[in-house]
């Protein structure tokens, strides 16, 4: 628990106060945002809720989008633990490049956006949607050529302005089946057109 209570919304459909700590009013899909003075004692290292979400936002733009190596480095803990690893992917920052350097190799035109943020302490929640075409090997599946498009969920753990841990959720279902590598209902496994 932070301490801290979120001012009460009373709408329906309205996030107002969920169990397991978070604390995140919205309405009509916008976040109600506390003040820098608000968020500064906030766990994570000091940095407030503020600092938490710049950090991300500078991961999205300048590692998934402007694909830096070198920025990874600098916003990833050494500590660093990606806890939605796949089979056989180390889950240490190492891993964690390995993979997302990978991916991005095989979609080079790849674009990812932030439609939604939400940030409580240190854990900031992204859903984002990816773009991309599949045009290098990625995972053992040869280039395929389509056009995919997804939309996911990360959180992220930041403590002292790097980035600590890592979850993922995401409908790989979806994403094997815009590769054409899983059939989608109706269409015959033999066609991947």
């Amino acid at each position: 628990m932070l301490g801290r209570e979120a001012p009460v919304v009373a709408e329906v459909g309205v996030l107002v106060q969920a169990e397991h700590g978070l604390r995140v009013p919205y309405v009509r899909g916008e976040q109600h945002r506390a003040s820098e003075s608000e968020t500064s004692g906030w766990a994570g290292g000091g940095s407030g809720r503020a600092g938490s979400d710049a950090v991300i936002r500078r991961f999205v733009e300048e590692v998934q989008n402007g694909k830096s190596e070198a920025v990874y480095d600098e916003l990833n803990d050494p500590a660093f633990v990606n806890l939605s690893s796949p089979p056989g992917i180390p889950s240490d920052r190492g891993g964690g490049k390995t993979f997302l350097f990978g991916f991005l190799n095989a979609f080079p035109d790849s674009r990812f956006t932030i439609d939604d943020m939400i940030a409580e302490g240190d854990q900031v929640v992204t859903k984002k949607t990816f773009t991309g075409t599949h045009t290098g090997e990625f995972a053992g599946i040869p280039a395929t050529g389509n056009k995919v498009t997804l939309q996911f969920v990360d959180i992220m753990r930041v403590r002292n302005g790097r980035i600590v841990e890592h979850w993922l959720s995401m409908d790989q279902l979806s994403f094997m089946q815009q590769l054409g590598v899983i059939p989608t209902p109706g269409q015959d496994a033999r066609d991947p057109t």
